[in-house]
């Protein structure tokens, strides 16, 4: 019976929402319940089965039908159902007002208190933010959950070390919590804490082997220790799981590449490519590749399509340079290492590239002040100082 109820209900909704004007369907669905008798916990029910669904405009009105007719900690709810439906649609505004609604309603809703945060740090308000994250600790100090998005803004905010606290809790207080360990590593990465980073990423993988970012990250690391094998094992895992992975495809590329084994590179590169036809980064790394072979009419069209797909693309103009120099074209060679600094000032690498360039043709003052350059963004730059000296 309730079912059949249900049905008519939805039936007589649909073109109201189908419409859009979401807020006069507010209206029509509570006089629509209140004729069929569907009771308010059923709409209540029903709005948040839209949410997970990814209905968010008629969760947004059922939650909002229902408000009034409900009570307490269930009024409470529909008001948090409506503030996190109305910030997926757009309305940042509205969403705020039914977070405030709920919380006045229930001061210990955490949920609400958590959402609420949430908003306010992705309209970048984050110390208010600051306040609730802190607000629902209190409330439930023994939530996990909180103190991971609390972490989460403290990284945001430059305050690694407090970050660092609050990753530790919430996996003190759930040692499964997969999204807090993935975090946790990410943070010690940036800490270049890189050893402890390492077993963060592997327990999360542990904890939920299908978690491809955090395979993807693992795999970037491994790779940049040298430890080819592992970082590959981790590469072929992320592009199973998903064969759609272009990053992932390119990174391995990379290291196939690096292997010697360019046959299979290249074969990763073109899937990268055909995966994103406009992913400019594949485009410039096939290249590396063709005028590592030898084909170097190749390898420029290549740079082409990176610079066209991207024309900020600092990197794909220097290494455009660099190969221009090697077919003879000198005039178009400089106008490219000229165009990467002009859009990367802090490109250490292309300075570099350029002051080696101007040596060889004989401009040793230019060179020399393009190679000071290069030692000043990056006093480690070892080719720099060998070449000026």
């Amino acid at each position: 019976m309730v079912e059949e109820k249900l049905e008519v209900f939805m039936k007589k909704l649909a073109p109201c929402i189908d419409k859009g004007e979401l807020d006069v369907c507010v209206e029509k669905a509570a006089q629509l319940a209140q004729e069929t008798g569907i009771a308010a916990k059923e709409l209540l029910r029903l709005s948040a089965e839209a949410g997970r669904d990814s209905l968010y405009a008629l969760s947004y009105v059922l939650a909002l039908a229902t408000a009034d007719r409900l009570d307490g900690a269930e009024k409470a709810r529909a008001y948090n159902i409506a503030g996190v439906t109305a910030q997926y649609l757009g309305e940042s505004k509205k969403s705020e007002m039914y977070f405030k609604e709920a919380i006045e309603i229930d001061p210990k809703n955490t949920i609400a208190h958590i959402n609420y945060a949430s908003l306010l740090q992705d309209l970048d308000r984050k110390e208010e933010a600051e306040d609730q994250y802190y607000k629902v600790i209190q409330l439930d100090p023994k939530d996990a959950k909180p103190y991971n998005n609390y972490a989460r803004l403290l990284q945001d905010l430059g305050r690694k070390e407090e970050a660092e606290e609050q990753y530790k809790k919430a996996i003190e207080l759930d040692s499964k919590y997969v999204i807090a360990r993935y975090n946790y590593a990410n943070l010690l990465q940036d800490l270049d804490r890189k050893e402890e980073a390492g077993f963060q990423y592997k327990k999360t993988i542990e904890l939920d082997p299908k978690f491809i970012p955090a395979r993807y990250n693992y795999a970037t690391m491994l790779h940049d220790f040298g430890r080819m094998d592992e970082a590959e094992e981790q590469y072929q895992k992320v592009i199973e799981l998903d064969p759609k992975h272009e990053a992932a495809r390119i990174n391995y590329a990379n290291l196939l590449k690096e292997l010697g084994r360019k046959e299979e590179a290249e074969e990763q590169y073109k899937k990268a490519i055909e995966l994103d036809p406009k992913y400019a980064a594949a485009y410039n790394s096939y290249a590396n590749l063709l005028k590592e072979l030898g084909r170097k009419e190749e390898a420029e069209e290549q740079y082409k399509k990176a610079i066209e797909l991207d024309p900020k693309y600092a990197v794909a103009y220097n290494n455009y340079a660099i190969l221009l120099n090697e077919l003879g074209q000198k005039d178009e060679a400089e106008s490219q290492y000229k165009k990467a600094i002009e859009l990367d000032p802090k490109y250490a690498s292309a300075y570099n590239n350029y002051a080696t360039f101007l040596k060889y043709l004989g401009r040793e003052e230019e060179a020399e002040s393009q190679y000071k350059k290069a030692i000043e963004l990056d006093p480690k730059y070892a080719a720099s100082h060998y070449n000026y000296g």
